[in-house]
């Protein structure tokens, strides 16, 4: 058995908590932004907008020729958005918004799945290794899920029109704005690596548990391993 074997298992045996899980990180995420949004600018949200998105998929498709235009659009397109309204401006401004295109929620949603099933395999592989590679594999997936997770941020800021979503939580959370900015032509590169990080996290948890079932068959017993 490998480690990709021991993941598939591990999912087959926990698929519906897994689901609960994944879908539970992906709200706390979210929730997260606004708690920010809310401390940094004094606002909750009043008002919430759902997109028809197969209609503007559509609409995207019949007017935009070249398919390589077409799929960026069609991934960065809102499915929700989830804004501030300030009315004293005439008909209102929006003085901050979130919104959600699916691209985004992808990878959200790939990154809550990564670490659910980290922590998973990480209630048998704390009975195999020891106490400094545990620590070592959960802050990899911190890490990994902390750097997924600032690239996937979408919020819009009136003070910073125009800038691309994921800089402005940059700046909201209290980063230097030069630095955000000389950060962005990086994005792709470190949303990548926040991947690549989870995921050797979660094949070296797998690893562990691979070890873990050895031990077992062989003696009946977990290996007791401090």
């Amino acid at each position: 058995m490998t480690g990709f074997k021991v993941i598939a298992q591990t999912v087959r045996a926990h698929w519906s908590l897994l689901v609960l899980t994944s879908a539970g990180l992906v709200v706390v995420y979210y929730g997260a932004q606004i708690a920010v949004l809310y401390f940094r600018l004094g606002h909750l949200p009043n008002y919430i907008t759902a997109y028809d998105y197969p209609a503007n998929v559509a609409r995207i498709i019949r007017s935009t020729p070249a398919v390589s235009d077409m799929i960026p659009i069609i991934l960065n397109e809102w499915i929700f958005e989830i804004g501030y309204m300030d009315y004293d401006y005439g008909h209102g401004i929006a003085e901050w918004t979130m919104g959600i295109p699916p691209s985004k929620l992808l990878m959200i949603a790939i990154a809550s799945v990564l670490i659910s099933v980290n922590a998973l395999l990480w209630r048998t592989a704390r009975h195999s290794c020891f106490h400094l590679e545990r620590r070592s594999l959960v802050g990899m997936t911190g890490l990994g899920a902390v750097t997924v997770g600032l690239v996937s941020i979408s919020l819009s800021w009136v003070v910073c029109c125009g800038t691309p979503t994921w800089i402005v939580g940059l700046a909201l959370l209290g980063l230097d704005v030069g630095l955000a900015f000389a950060l962005e032509p990086f994005g792709v590169w470190i949303v990548s690596v926040g991947f690549i990080i989870l995921a050797m996290s979660t094949l070296r948890f797998a690893s562990h548990n691979l070890t873990v079932q050895s031990a077992v068959r062989r003696t009946g017993l977990l290996p007791e391993i401090a």
